[in-house]
């Protein structure tokens, strides 16, 4: 269902909500999201209770946007749960954290938008979980435990990034809007995505460092890497400690490499370079 919101609909929405949750609905999808909004208007209280016990066990997909919601105190969660999309979300910790861990069998996670300033630790271990993006959410870090996760994508102000242990992660695309030195996200990254395959990362970077660094930690297992940077002119000159990424993997296969100046933020227009199956020895 695609309507905006305003609360004279909350009424009909709770009765369109408890019919699906009487059938055999899979797939449930409520996109609210007015046309005009600010951060702090009134968002749909989605009845949970609706949503549980025998009704709970036959959803496989759910996507929510612009709603707020609490938990039943005897909330049995989503068993069958595939698929979880949330947007523009406004709950407590406590709720989402529930949530989260009463979703054992999902394999695909979205958090967008996610209006909680707080940190979030999923208890019980989402050992399926193969998908898992989190962008311009508020809170302050997000912890989980996802064995088989391949792709993880990140959109927010600061490294680091979400705690994730992922032994199996592949794919990561990080995208941070606060400048960071080149030293810092040298440090980070390789320590939460030793084993990754194939990492894209876009930020705002300061080379301040014309020599190349030593790097305690090492991408074991990087093969394609795309920085997408934006930095100041200035930074021109301690262009070559870039080569510190390739120093910190040392099966590196691909390499490209996007360059912006202009300080809007948007680095991946402009010139860049692009290397491919590289051999490079130190």
């Amino acid at each position: 269902m695609r309507v905006d919101f305003a609360g004279i609909l909350a009424v009909h929405l709770d009765n369109w909500v408890s019919s699906p949750a009487a059938s055999c609905t899979k797939n449930l999808a409520l996109d609210l999201v007015p046309k005009y909004y600010w951060n702090r208007i009134e968002r749909y209280a989605l009845p949970f209770e609706l949503l549980d016990g025998e009704a709970a066990s036959r959803l496989q997909q759910i996507q929510l946007s612009f709603v707020s919601f609490k938990l039943p105190s005897q909330f049995s969660g989503f068993p069958n749960l595939k698929r979880l999309d949330l947007y523009s979300l406004r709950v407590t910790r406590m709720d989402l954290q529930d949530l989260l861990s009463a979703c054992s069998k999902i394999e695909w996670l979205s958090l967008v938008k996610c209006d909680l300033e707080d940190e979030v630790i999923v208890a019980r271990p989402l050992s399926d979980l193969l998908y898992l993006r989190v962008a311009h959410c508020t809170m302050t870090n997000i912890e989980l435990h996802a064995s088989n996760l391949s792709t993880f994508i990140y959109n927010g102000r600061l490294l680091p990034v979400p705690t994730i242990q992922a032994q199996e992660l592949k794919d990561a695309d990080i995208a941070v809007t606060d400048f960071t030195t080149f030293e810092h996200a040298l440090t980070v990254l390789p320590k939460m995505f030793a084993r990754v395959q194939n990492l894209s990362l876009q930020a705002p970077l300061r080379l301040k460092s014309p020599a190349l660094l030593e790097n305690s930690s090492n991408f074991s297992q990087l093969k394609h890497l795309k920085l997408l940077l934006s930095h100041s002119p200035e930074d021109l000159d301690n262009i070559l400690s870039l080569t510190s990424f390739l120093r910190a993997a040392p099966l590196i296969k691909e390499l490209e490499i996007h360059f912006n100046t202009s300080g809007d933020g948007n680095a991946d227009i402009g010139p860049h370079i692009e290397c491919l199956d590289t051999s490079i020895e130190y």
